[in-house]
């Protein structure tokens, strides 16, 4: 008797191992791989507009006071977007989250300014 309850302690140690395991390995994540989340959507779409817009994304041109630079004429074309719109969902701050997916492409290196 004893001997089955050790191995049933012993055999959820073991299950609970995996699990933490999984866990930190990103293993739990409930969406299927090459699925990209809505802010990653947003940050792709901002790419593409970019260079719609003839930009190369790691050589953006300098913008200084009173210029709009290539930031502003993106959101000026993303904001009236129907796949924009359609990323935002019922998110109603638009300029927050264009800021926010913008900021997440500069932090990943995927856009880049280059020095005046």
């Amino acid at each position: 008797m004893q001997a089955d309850r050790r191995r049933s302690e012993d055999e959820e140690i073991d299950w609970l191992n995996r699990m933490v395991r999984e866990m930190f390995s990103g293993g739990c994540d409930k969406r299927p791989k090459g699925t990209a989340t809505v802010i990653e959507q947003r940050g792709e779409l901002i790419l593409q507009t970019l260079e719609e817009l003839g930009h190369n994304p790691l050589e953006l041109p300098p913008y200084g006071p009173g210029k709009g630079g290539a930031k502003q004429a993106a959101w000026e074309r993303l904001r009236s977007s129907p796949k924009w719109k359609r990323l935002l969902g019922d998110v109603q701050a638009e300029r927050k989250a264009f800021e926010k997916a913008w900021g997440n492409l500069l932090a990943g290196k995927k856009i880049k300014n280059t020095a005046s």
